[in-house]
């Protein structure tokens, strides 16, 4: 999205927050527009449109949105026109489907899954020892375990969508530094620490306009064995 389509997208926002913005002078508006925009260059100006529609069609507290809530809406249009994602539980029927067939045939099995299941699982050997399990350990340890698993594993996908580009390339690069035995200090923070980090206010001041003003400061394979006896899942 260009600072154009930036300021013709927050004229929107304008137009249904007015005293919101009237309050702000121009100095607040060009940074506030120069923010938006880096938040979403690599987003297609019309998806964001929509989102931000989405959001002054729904809003019952009068109050304009912040970054992150448009990100949040545009993430879920993402997913409807994709079909939606799975759940939790949908993803393990799938796997308990797989389990069944597995003995013999763990790799065609583990190839038939979606990728987000199969990240979770990690490999075919999963669907092999959970058919060598007893059906009840599988019904309970096991099911609980993965789905605990794909549901984060899914929420921190959503949540890595939703960062601007670069940060999601650092975020990777790091991840893939820490796999390879970089030093603990050199780590990226984690989704959890990085939201409790807190968010800076801004000063309020008379008078907003969104004319453009120069640029501004622009698996779960834990391991869950069967006590003995039982019957298998084969």
């Amino acid at each position: 999205m260009t600072r154009q389509e930036t300021l013709m997208m927050m004229g929107l926002l304008k137009v249904a927050y007015p005293q919101y913005y009237a309050r702000q002078s121009r100095e607040e508006v060009s940074a506030a527009v120069g923010l938006w925009q880096m938040m979403f260059e690599q987003d297609e100006a019309q998806a964001v449109a929509a989102a931000v529609k989405a959001f002054i069609a729904t809003d019952t507290k009068g109050f304009p949105p912040g970054i992150g809530q448009i990100k949040e809406n545009l993430d879920k249009l993402r997913v409807e026109a994709e079909g939606g994602e799975l759940t939790a539980m949908e993803a393990w029927q799938l796997v308990r489907r797989a389990i069944g067939n597995s003995y013999y045939h763990a790799a065609e099995e583990f190839e038939k899954l979606p990728d987000t299941v199969r990240a979770v699982l990690g490999g075919p050997s999963a669907l092999h020892d959970y058919a060598n399990m007893d059906e009840a350990t599988v019904n309970s340890v096991v099911a609980s375990h993965f789905q605990r698993s794909f549901a984060a594993r899914r929420d921190h996908a959503a949540q890595m969508r939703k960062w601007p580009q670069d940060v999601r390339a650092l975020a990777q690069g790091k991840a893939a530094a820490a796999i390879a035995g970089a030093p603990a200090e050199n780590r990226l923070r984690t989704g959890e620490e990085a939201e409790n980090s807190g968010a800076k206010t801004r000063k309020r001041t008379p008078q907003a306009d969104f004319s453009d003003t120069q640029s501004g400061p622009p698996g779960p394979t834990e391991s869950a064995h069967s006590a003995g006896g039982g019957k298998t899942c084969r």
